[in-house]
């Protein structure tokens, strides 16, 4: 089994989305990570902010530091396994993420606005038509 947190980052200042270009699964998606042994959420939250985009995590402070939404996928073929997926409230910055302490090949930035995103760019599978701004192949 994968725990996985994944978390939205909002750039406050330009009203945009940071998503990253994830080259294995050739989408945008929000940013997100493994959770450690022994590791909540939240603390998966703060380290992958850092690690990864050089960013403090912050809070949204509609959601907190709590998942607001859980998936459970089954994925198939050789190494098949049950991947849960925490999802936490938008993480606020203001300024420009970069690559953080451990950057990684397979991860680009991105930052999305609404008017970027057009219903035809969606990628992810199962989104017809719905938020604009949660996924897009920019």
């Amino acid at each position: 089994m994968h725990l996985v947190s994944y978390f939205v980052v909002l750039d406050n200042t330009r009203e945009q989305l940071l998503l990253v270009a994830h080259r294995k699964a050739g989408l945008w998606l929000p940013t997100g990570g493994h959770v450690e042994p022994d590791e909540c959420p939240w603390a998966a939250v703060v380290r992958e902010c850092r690690e990864e985009l050089g960013i403090e995590a912050v809070a949204s402070p509609i959601t907190g530091e709590r998942p607001f939404f859980l998936t459970i996928t089954r994925t198939r073929g050789q190494r098949a396994h049950t991947d849960v997926s925490l999802w936490l409230g938008l993480i606020r910055f203001d300024g420009h993420p970069r690559s953080g302490v451990q950057p990684r090949e397979d991860v680009h930035h991105g930052e999305h606005g609404e008017e970027e995103a057009s219903p035809s760019s969606l990628v992810h599978a199962g989104v017809q038509g719905g938020d604009r701004r949660a996924v897009s192949t920019r």
